[in-house]
């Protein structure tokens, strides 16, 4: 029995002696040695947002929209608006608002709408008198409120072009 409880004793000391594979205290150990120091987790932290490449998979995804809409029914709904005078546009598949200062429950209106190139085409007609609103995928930069958007637009109506800026909702 003495050989026994040797035996288990020696087995005990034997491991105990050997290095662990799990459970290091070592490892969570700052590498300072400095024990109040707070170690840095060791898992990856997902990447910075970048705005360079929000813009490149914005631009990319509304050139493959570009040549995906032609001929057809889109409906993603995009806002074209500019300032001085105030105009504002909501477009709708095919459906149109155009309002105004003073016009705030707006103009309801059917659309065409075309792809041309890099600029997509909205017309119709507007008080009796034919409208274009073309919109590109360049920055543009509100010059009242300084805001940024991805759409720069032109507005043509009784033979005056109006710029403004716009967005994809």
């Amino acid at each position: 029995m003495r050989n026994f409880y040797f035996t288990m004793a020696l087995g005990l000391a034997l491991t105990a002696c050997q290095p662990s594979t799990t459970n290091d205290p070592s490892e969570d150990m700052p590498s300072s040695g400095n024990v109040n120091e707070i170690s840095k987790p060791t898992e990856k932290e997902p990447p910075a947002y970048d705005p360079v490449q929000a813009d490149l998979e914005e631009e990319a995804w509304v050139r493959q929209e570009m040549v995906t809409m032609e001929g057809r029914n889109a409906t993603m709904t995009y806002s074209a608006f500019g300032n001085e005078p105030f105009w504002d546009f909501e477009f709708k598949g095919l459906n149109a608002t155009y309002v105004t200062p003073e016009d705030f429950e707006g103009k309801s209106m059917k659309v065409t709408r075309k792809t041309d190139g890099e600029w997509l085409r909205y017309s119709g007609e507007l008080d009796g008198k034919p409208f274009m609103v073309s919109m590109t995928f360049r920055p543009c930069q509100d010059d009242m409120s300084g805001d940024d958007y991805y759409w720069t637009v032109r507005f043509q109506k009784d033979g005056k072009t109006f710029n403004g800026c716009g967005k994809r909702y």
